[in-house]
């Protein structure tokens, strides 16, 4: 059930029209502005505050219940909340009583202090239920229409009764009793009567302490009226703060800033990406609160600068922040927005100057963007009176700041987790692989086995069995490349042996042969230079970076064409030995625009199960064995050569 929403009760149970400290309302709006839930510091403050103590007790009694745990948030609903203090601020606005309901509010939470204060010198068991007691005790002050003949206190009780705490009702309906009656009433009713006496001035408090709390120490009821009234001076002057304004004037800036944050959070929600967040909020900035020209600045952690990202206003600059003095690192540094006047130039950095020049302004704004961590720096502009109005909101920009950097971490965390869903179906294609692996590892052995047995019967009558050897070199590199599909092979070094290089190319001439389609009259020839040296390579590799490249010449071949496989040696530049080996067609040739992206993955116009990948493929093997392959073409034809160092 949503927090401080109407509730079917009884008449005498229902708590009347009240008025909320505009300061707490102001300070509340500040903290839940743009955010999705309610924090720490907003139950705190709501605690705080007379009327929102009872419209909480109303709504959801068992979230002060003694029974239940401390905390607040389980029962705030953020948006609920929100719009309650709207709505409070609105109504409150042009009629609040403000002197009188500033000394109301002094006094309800002075006496909740002191009543928590001497319950716990005292050793009562449930030290809030003071707190509360004496936070309620003069609740009728804040009605706004107050009904007779009831005093506010005794709606109250009947608000509590039989609700959660019976205890804080009876003490609440026996505030006026005299003090000989409350001599025999409940602790809390004593401790009640005592610390609202000590608060009001009344010169009986102490014949008061001494009649109704004994055991309380000679000096426990000065020791506690001064802890009480430290912890209430904090509270004022948190809520005062800087501020210049009037009271009035504080909370209708609170609502103002409250929905321009709300404004940019809204917008923000839809923002995916870093750019999206930035184009979003920027024009906003420009708008409200009137930042002229603003700019992010991304931060490097690693270089220490700040600079802007692609495509942003000011290509090329970068702040390094450790010998900057532009308001861009001292708003990194100090994690609070700045505003720094150009008009005296000498004494600000010449990049606010010229930033400021450029836009028409004489002040440079910095905001500080992010939360526990800061991303960036926003730096833009402003004129001399909108910088004076800037310099006076800096907590406001500070939240623009905080909202922006929650969005970018957003976004981020979007991406991540996109990567990780993607890197996840990879894994889960991999997994496929492994098991589509290890069933075609079965057929696999099944032809090993019939190759041996088929190499035996052709031993046996003295027939030649090479061309099986070639099968079954094949079919032993099936895994192999099984394995880098699987990504079991992926970080596996290439297998460095010695290659005879004119034996490799003559088997797979061979195996080219087998493979020119029926009915395509297409010859295959080689050219081997003699006694060529010796390399080391990965043969599995280095078979199917040729064997790509002679099966590609057999597509571009026409009929009664002609593929060649050539292997020679040079002296290149260096004076070092090279072993080269080409392959070449006769066939129609490959176009400049092909020819210029021929090794990138691409779409194949040869149909069928082409997939275009076959030269990007090339290109990666001869990467890994440390070699080059280049091509020229013409309408004569086309040659690959590969190069590689000789040993």
């Amino acid at each position: 059930m949503p927090l401080l929403s109407p509730q079917p009760c009884p008449d005498e149970a229902c708590v009347p029209e009240l008025h909320a400290h505009p300061l707490v309302l102001a300070q509340m709006l500040d903290e839940l502005g743009g955010l999705d839930a309610a924090t720490p510091e907003t139950a705190e403050w709501l605690l705080c505050d007379p009327a929102l103590t009872a419209h909480i007790l109303a709504s959801h009694p068992q979230a002060l219940s003694r029974t239940e745990p401390p905390s607040l948030l389980e029962y705030l609903d953020g948006d609920d909340l929100k719009h309650w203090l709207v709505m409070a601020a609105l109504k409150a606005q042009g009629r609040l009583p403000v002197a009188s309901l500033a000394q109301d509010w002094h006094d309800s939470l002075s006496c909740a202090c002191l009543c928590q204060g001497l319950a716990r010198q005292l050793g009562y068991p449930d030290a809030r239920e003071a707190y509360l007691a004496g936070l309620l005790h003069n609740l009728d002050r804040y009605a706004v229409t107050p009904r007779q003949p009831a005093p506010g206190f005794q709606r109250t009780a009947g608000m509590l009764a039989s609700r959660a705490r019976p205890a804080l009702s009876a003490a609440l309906r026996a505030q006026d009793e005299d003090s000989h009656r409350l001599s025999e009433a409940l602790p809390l009713a004593r401790l009640l009567r005592v610390a609202r006496a000590s608060t009001s001035g009344a010169g009986d408090a102490y014949r008061l302490a001494a009649a109704l709390l004994p055991e309380l120490a000679p000096d426990g009821l000065d020791a506690a009226r001064r802890q009480a009234e430290q912890t209430v001076a904090g509270l004022e002057q948190r809520l005062a703060g800087n501020a210049i304004e009037p009271v009035q004037a504080r909370l209708n800036t609170a609502l103002e800033e409250y929905f321009l944050i709300e404004q940019v959070r809204n917008r923000l929600a839809g923002a995916r990406t870093e750019a999206e967040v930035l184009d979003t909020a920027l024009p906003l900035l420009e708008r409200q609160p009137g930042i002229r020209q603003p700019v992010y600045l991304r931060h490097d952690r690693t270089g220490g600068t700040l600079a802007p990202l692609p495509g942003s206003r000011h290509p090329g600059l970068k702040i390094r922040l450790q010998d900057s003095n532009s308001a861009a690192a001292w708003a990194m540094s100090s994690r609070v927005p700045v505003v720094f006047s150009t008009l005296d130039s000498e004494s600000v950095s010449l990049l606010d100057v010229q930033l400021a020049w450029q836009a028409g302004a004489s002040a440079v704004v910095a905001i500080p963007v992010g939360e526990s961590a800061i991303e960036g720096v926003l730096v833009g502009c402003a004129g001399r009176q909108q910088a004076v109005q800037l310099e006076q909101s800096a907590a406001y920009l500070s939240r623009l700041g905080r909202q922006i950097g929650r969005a970018l971490m957003r976004t981020r965390a979007v991406s991540a987790a996109a990567g990780r869903t993607a890197e996840s179906g990879i894994d889960q294609l991999r997994a496929q692989a492994r098991q589509a692996t290890h069933e075609i590892n079965n057929p696999l052995g099944i032809a090993r086995n019939y190759l041996a047995i088929l190499a035996m019967k052709l031993e046996e009558r003295g027939q030649d069995a090479e061309e099986l050897g070639i099968i079954r070199e094949e079919l032993d590199r099936i895994p192999r490349l099984l394995q880098t599909l699987t990504g079991d092979g992926r970080a596996v070094p290439p297998n460095r042996e010695s290659c005879d290089i004119g034996t490799l190319i003559q088997d797979l001439a061979r195996v080219a042969e087998s493979a020119i389609p029926p009915g395509k009259r297409i010859r295959v020839a080689t050219r081997i230079e003699a006694n060529l040296p010796v390399i080391r390579s990965d043969p599995g590799k280095l078979k199917q970076l040729l064997l790509n490249l002679i099966l590609n010449a057999i597509e571009a071949c026409p009929d009664d064409g002609l593929v060649g496989i050539e292997a020679y040696t040079i002296i290149d530049l260096r004076g070092a030995k090279q072993l080269l080996v080409a392959v070449r067609d006769n066939g129609a040739g490959i176009g400049p625009e092909k020819l210029a992206r021929l090794f990138e993955p691409a779409g194949s116009d040869k149909g069928g199960r082409h997939a275009g990948l076959g030269l990007a493929i090339v290109k990666t093997l001869a990467t890994e064995l440390g070699m080059t392959v280049a091509c020229r073409s013409d309408a004569q034809g086309t040659t690959f050569q590969v190069a590689a160092t000789a040993v």
